[in-house]
């Protein structure tokens, strides 16, 4: 009865330290020491370029997709820069 008692104390203690047991609402904030410059239009636009370099030679299409065009397969097809 006590080796069970060690095993579930243990198995408890290692969870919770893993964050599984941690269920609390409360938003942590974290501070770094990084700073990260984005070079932000007056739009509020930030530019972001896309790469994708395939596994296998030869021709790929590549489509971009996401929340910015309603999921759509086909909408924003990549095109091979020079």
């Amino acid at each position: 009865m006590k080796n069970l008692i060690l095993i579930l104390s243990v198995l408890l203690t290692s969870c919770s330290t893993l964050g599984f047991g941690d269920f609390s609402d409360q938003k942590t904030e974290v501070n770094t020491d990084r700073s990260t410059k984005i070079d932000e239009s007056s739009s509020g636009k930030i530019p972001v370029k896309f790469t994708y370099q395939p596994l296998i030679g030869g021709r790929h299409e590549v489509f971009l997709v996401g929340d910015f065009n309603n999921w759509s397969q086909t909408e924003i097809t990549m095109k091979e820069a020079n």
